[in-house]
């Protein structure tokens, strides 16, 4: 039952991060970092994936301190 959850919030989130990064309103980064933390959550292989890839490396750095 969790599962499906968080992966709903992930991809809510994750929306919601790209919506802040476009606009100047919104900040994106909060919503970015709990997106993240939902992935980890619905998907620990996927994070891993994705957190292991090149261009994301340093995005990762910065949310995960």
């Amino acid at each position: 039952m969790r599962r499906p959850f968080y992966g709903l919030c992930s991809l809510l989130l994750g929306l919601a991060a790209l919506v802040g990064f476009i606009l100047p309103l919104i900040p994106g980064l909060p919503f970015a970092a709990l997106a993240l933390v939902c992935l980890k959550r619905f998907s620990p292989k996927l994070y891993k994936k994705i957190k292991n890839d090149g261009r994301l490396r340093r995005p990762f750095k910065m949310i995960e301190r």
